[in-house]
């Protein structure tokens, strides 16, 4: 079922909210992968991987909006974050445009995975190397992601607006 013009622009509106905290968060993991590549603590590391891991959390919980608005299920509880993923690259005739492409979900699936081995490492050490490379994609993952949902958003009013025109 169709959102309403409201839900339509309500989400349209915590888009716009999204796209800067995701901005800020990339700034963040900016400015402490710097302070992790020039120390050799294990503290940084750690506090670097959290942001980066807080990075992909604002992604998912945007996404999930997303979903909810447009009330596509989830079929594999199991495989949730997984799915969720896959969703917004699907094309959904009738209901909404992908949100991001199939190459970007890819890409992103990268930090959907260190975001699950994040949550469940209760006593892990982490890959200084990988959190490093994984942090230093996370500025511009965060431009595409940024403008996707620009792109989406503005899909959002114009169709508000259509809504509204039928009446």
């Amino acid at each position: 079922m169709m959102p309403n013009s409201n839900a339509l622009r309500a989400l349209a509106a915590e888009l716009a909210m999204s796209r800067a905290m995701i901005d800020d968060k990339a700034t963040l993991v900016s400015a402490r992968r710097q302070e992790a590549q020039q120390s050799s603590a294990e503290a940084h590391i750690i506090a670097l991987a959290y942001e980066v891991h807080n990075f992909y959390g604002l992604c998912e919980q945007t996404f999930e909006r997303i979903r909810s608005v447009f009330a596509v299920p989830v079929s594999r509880p199991d495989r949730y974050h997984e799915e969720l993923l896959n969703q917004m690259a699907l094309d959904i005739p009738e209901v909404r445009p992908a949100v991001i492409s199939t190459e970007f979900k890819q890409r992103l699936d990268e930090f959907r995975r260190f975001h699950h081995v994040f949550r469940h490492a209760y006593v892990a050490q982490f890959d200084r190397q990988r959190v490093l490379e994984l942090a230093g994609l996370v500025a511009p993952m965060a431009q595409a992601i940024t403008e996707a949902l620009e792109q989406f958003r503005a899909h959002l009013l114009e169709l508000a607006d259509r809504l509204d025109a039928a009446g």
